[in-house]
């Protein structure tokens, strides 16, 4: 009986503290993108960590004359991370190195790729200081967490996604004219 009833006491003590959490419903956060790429190519500075490797280099985002959005990773050797495109709806994988060419990661891509480049985008938190934003997207093993830092209305200067659960940490830099090598 006693045994019951301390079951019967956590119970309800979870449910109670559950039904205290936060709102995760959807929120539309816009209509524009965020990193818009409209006649200009957008360069960022790139480190890449996934699971226990680390990445250096670059990427970059062109809309090419037939409306694709290309985004490419590079190392600064010149190495090719992947090669990835959007056109409307529609996500390409063109080429992605091994450790990541496995349908679970390369849905993470699609999912924060679409979710920086295109427009409607609906996230389930949005957090906003005065200087960060940051959007969490997705729930259990790919949930996501999405820092921008230092953003105008189309072009954040800092962005990190980081995937804790599957050791995946992208952060991008802008390049400027002060620190782009063309």
């Amino acid at each position: 009986m006693i045994k019951s009833f301390r079951l019967i006491s956590i119970l309800l003590a979870c449910i109670l503290f559950a039904s205290c959490s936060r709102n995760t419903y959807p929120l539309k956060t816009g209509t524009s993108p965020i990193i818009s790429v409209g006649n200009e190519v957008q360069k960022y500075n790139m480190a890449l960590d996934f699971a226990g490797k680390h990445f250096n280099g670059m990427l970059i985002a062109k809309k090419m004359n037939n409306g694709e959005i290309r985004i490419v990773a590079s190392t600064m050797f010149g190495l090719t991370i992947f090669d990835f495109g959007l056109e409307g709806e529609d996500w390409m994988v063109y080429s992605c190195i091994e450790p990541m060419r496995k349908e679970r990661i390369l849905k993470l891509f699609e999912k924060d790729f679409k979710f920086l480049f295109l427009q409607n985008r609906e996230v389930k938190k949005i957090e906003e200081k005065e200087e960060y934003t940051k959007f969490v997207t997705g729930g259990g093993i790919s949930k996501g967490v999405i820092h921008l830092t230092s953003a105008t209305s189309d072009n954040p200067e800092k962005v990190q996604i980081k995937h804790s659960w599957l050791r995946l940490t992208i952060k991008l830099e802008k390049m400027n004219e002060n620190n782009a090598t063309e």
